[in-house]
């Protein structure tokens, strides 16, 4: 395990450097299922799209990233997505029928196909994206599995709240899987807290600033 490492903004150049943290740190999620390939185009997306993004990587002295993390404002990080690379992911199921079959990857098929729908025009994305974000949101943070515990994270975190306040923001959130308690507790001990709707915890964190 590395002891010293240093922070750097993430470029388009960098994603694939991202993909490969993010399939070594979530290997049974729906994006990792699909390769590498479409894990590098969902975070070139998140550079790329219309969204208030700040992605920062974790660097070894010799260059090698062992942490990332994307937050800011998004707008469409999951369907502008789903719509700008649509035929390369009916590909990438095409070549992979039996994935259907796993529930979690279901569900993300049916919110992906939902997010292509027309919207209402008086509920479209123009008048959601002109009301003022509520919070500086947490997209996406991993470390390198073999850096668990490194204060990878941990810097990676605290560098995206100086960023949030620096931005004025009041709080921060993010969405992280109730089964996964590792993520759970690392965030809880950074003061994040749990938001519970109706007495059900669906994964909603939030700090305020």
């Amino acid at each position: 395990m590395f002891k010293k490492f240093f922070l750097k903004p993430i470029t388009i150049e960098n994603c694939r450097s991202v993909a490969d943290i993010h399939l070594r740190a979530f290997p049974d999620s729906a994006l990792t299922r699909l390769g590498k390939e479409a894990v590098n185009r969902y975070y070139q997306w998140q550079l790329t799209g219309p969204h208030d993004c700040m992605a920062m990587g974790a660097y070894t002295e010799a260059g090698q990233m062992k942490g990332f993390v994307f937050g800011g404002t998004f707008h469409g990080s999951l369907s502008g997505f789903v719509s700008k690379n649509r035929w390369y992911l009916i590909g990438q199921v095409l070549l992979r029928p039996w994935m259907i079959a796993n529930p979690i990857f279901y569900e993300k098929i049916v919110l992906g196909v939902r997010t292509l729908m027309p919207r209402n025009k008086k509920n479209g994305i123009k008048n959601s994206s002109q009301s003022p974000p509520k919070s500086f949101g947490i997209l996406a943070i991993a470390v390198d599995p073999d850096d668990q515990g490194s204060g990878v994270g941990k810097a990676l975190m605290q560098n995206a709240e100086s960023e949030a306040k620096q931005r004025h923001f009041t709080q921060m959130g993010l969405t992280v899987h109730p089964s996964n308690m590792q993520a759970v507790r690392f965030y809880e001990r950074l003061n994040w807290k749990r938001i519970v709707m109706d007495g059900i915890w669906s994964g909603k964190m939030v700090k305020d600033l």
